[in-house]
């Protein structure tokens, strides 16, 4: 088999069935830049997971689950296995309740082919239900369950929608598999998922003024998704994780997020 253009990682928990299906079979069926894989890990493990797998792999989809936990190991140590077992040189990760728009790949091929030792943190545009956060395109409510979802409103809005690209660390981003090396993947101390994203950019961030060069980071407008928001940290106890991830960033950074993002000029076009 050919060696995959993008890896991209799913760590999945507990998420409606349909939600899981329809994140990998979008981002397959979307794409127009030929092989990629996708790589699962199953928190919460349940044998549905791996039945929507096969059905996913009969429809012509790279998908394999490689690791698997009756617990719920959080989402970094599920994004970690994924992408230290990536067969691509470019590698991203998903939520399991993402619709990609259609042509996703190219667009992100187009911006890091050329630039694979940058220091590159490239993310969607994501349009979200609800939300104020300048990075994304919110509110837009398209759905957040099978029976809601309206993929032909969805992709009429997205056709219609200017692709401006502005700076961004928000959401899950893809980069170059030796930059996930080089900054030693996600930090599992966040548990359940609170603060992964901030505290690998902020990482990213801190790897490439320490080799002497500036980290750029990205939401691309032509690189379109829309999640459908099913929180999966809402369905288990969290015990305070939340304010601890805030602590615990704080703590590391000397910064809070929201100081983070201001001082990237988080949301301000390109």
């Amino acid at each position: 088999m050919e060696k995959p253009k993008i890896t991209v990682c799913v760590p999945t928990m507990n998420v409606d069935p349909w939600w899981f299906r329809k994140t990998v079979e979008s981002a397959h069926a979307g794409a127009t830049e030929g092989h990629h894989e996708f790589l699962v890990f199953s928190n919460c493990h349940t044998r549905r997971t791996e039945d929507i797998i096969a059905e996913l792999s009969e429809m012509g989809a790279n998908v394999r689950l490689v690791g698997a936990s009756p617990n719920n190991e959080g989402v970094a140590i599920a994004v970690n296995e994924c992408a230290a077992a990536a067969a691509a040189d470019f590698v991203g990760y998903t939520d399991d309740d993402r619709v990609f728009l259609p042509g996703w790949d190219k667009v992100l091929l187009d911006r890091w082919t050329g630039h694979e030792k940058d220091y590159l943190y490239l993310t969607s545009r994501a349009i979200e239900p609800t939300g104020t956060n300048p990075c994304m395109v919110a509110p837009h409510d398209f759905g957040r369950t099978e029976k809601t979802f309206d993929e032909a409103a969805l992709l009429a809005f997205w056709e219609g929608l200017p692709k401006q690209d502005v700076v961004s660390c928000a959401g899950p981003p893809f980069m170059s598999a030796w930059l996930w090396k080089n900054v030693g993947y996600m930090d599992a101390g966040y548990w359940p998922g609170f603060g992964t994203d901030p505290d690998l950019a902020i990482r990213v961030h801190c790897a490439g003024q320490a080799a002497g060069t500036r980290t750029i980071f990205v939401g691309l407008g032509g690189f379109g998704t829309y999640h459908g928001q099913c929180i999966s940290t809402a369905k288990v106890r969290t015990d305070g994780a939340s304010i601890a991830a805030h602590i615990r960033f704080k703590q590391k950074w000397g910064c809070t997020t929201r100081e983070f993002a201001a001082r990237i000029n988080d949301g301000m076009p390109l």
